[in-house]
């Protein structure tokens, strides 16, 4: 299968991208002791077991070199045990990258990892070790950067209110890549999720992976690709999410619905709720009562970019008299249906919609 035809395959179906893989060490042969050098620290409250801050495993780990991209390995300490970690992520797959990760494939990553040489195991054990951090990815396509860029801006105007440090909405614009993302990684949880949609495309041409990229995939082909990609962080979240358990083997296999699933909540709790709009084509005069009510509407979803009920929500909330308020919804939903569907600025929100039902917010 060439490159072209796998990336398209990919397009729509969930899958994961990367996650934290973890055994205890005297589970395992160690073949290159140079690991032993290599210890993460870990700050737990000694009372609940929780883990309080956990140095980033890049940070001190034995990196086994490929082309264009490494594979990291440390060790770590808890409550006096020691455990072997390791970082796996689809650059493991080199051509295959945006297929994701997945029970078809994970025999090939663990090929991979037993050739670097740092330690051994079984496959089965392999299968047996346990996972977090775990992302999970959605590709899509949308025509052109400023296209992105509008979904966006009405993915931040739909944000849910948050005050808190380091949870809410940050809509980003960068040479290197540019997108949305909600609440912190570092901090993410099942009731705020980090969440983070971004332009492929632009980040495959600029970003510090584009040697990567270059090497291993048609860069021409993901020009126009868009990731949605969400955190589970804990085995808690995995069970919330219908994941019987946080051994790798029960991540591999989860299917694709399940995926979607997580996907979806990441959206859901981080936005508010919507519903599109219906639509018909007809064609009429307008008194200058009703100029006024199109110039309104035309230039809320044309400048603004709102899909047409949430336009129309916004207008009624003026009213507060309910014959006004069911009067003035007649009338601008026939201005709507007669002068507003079909023009080109409508057919620009009809793409809004395909993108955001694509994502999972429908």
């Amino acid at each position: 299968m060439n490159r072209k035809t796998i990336g398209q395959k990919s397009l729509l179906i969930p899958s994961i991208d990367s996650f934290k893989w973890k055994i205890e060490l005297d589970k395992v042969d160690i073949l290159n002791r140079n690991l032993l050098d290599h210890i993460i620290s870990i700050k737990t409250n000694s009372a609940t077991g929780e883990v309080l801050e956990e140095k980033p495993i890049q940070a001190n780990s034995l990196q086994i070199q490929f082309n264009n991209y490494n594979i990291h390995f440390a060790i770590n300490k808890m409550f006096g045990v020691e455990y072997l970690i390791v970082l796996i992520n689809s650059k493991l797959l080199e051509e295959n990258y945006l297929s994701g990760i997945s029970q078809r494939n994970i025999e090939s990553i663990y090929n991979q990892l037993m050739d670097c040489k740092v330690f051994e195991c079984s496959y089965p054990l392999f299968l047996d070790g346990i996972v977090s951090d775990i992302d999970i990815k959605k590709d899509l396509e949308v025509d052109t950067t400023a296209e992105f860029d509008s979904f966006t801006k009405q993915l931040e105007l739909a944000t849910l209110p948050n005050r808190k440090s380091k949870q809410g909405c940050n809509r980003f614009q960068q040479k290197s890549n540019k997108g949305i993302e909600w609440n912190s990684r570092a901090s993410s949880s099942y009731s705020k999720p980090f969440l983070k949609i971004y332009h492929k495309g632009v980040e495959s041409m600029n970003s510090k992976n584009h040697e990567f990229f270059n090497t291993y995939l048609d860069l021409a082909t993901i020009s126009k690709r868009i990731r949605i990609e969400c955190t589970m962080k804990s085995k808690e979240e995995m069970l919330k999410h219908k994941i019987k358990g946080n051994k790798l083997r029960d991540l591999m296999s989860a299917d694709v619905s399940t995926l979607n699933n997580v996907l979806i909540h990441s959206l859901t709790t981080n936005l508010v709720k919507r519903t599109p709009p219906t639509r018909t084509k007809t064609k009429e005069q307008m008194s200058p009562q009703d100029l006024a009510l199109f110039i309104l509407l035309t230039n809320m979803i044309k400048e603004q970019q709102y899909d047409f009920e949430t336009t129309l929500n916004y207008i009624l909330g003026y009213y507060d008299n309910k014959d006004s308020k069911s009067r003035m919804k007649k009338k601008l939903t026939e201005i709507y249906e007669s002068q507003i569907q079909g023009q080109i600025y409508e057919v620009k929100t009809q793409k809004m919609n395909n993108f955001f039902k694509d994502i999972g917010w429908g």
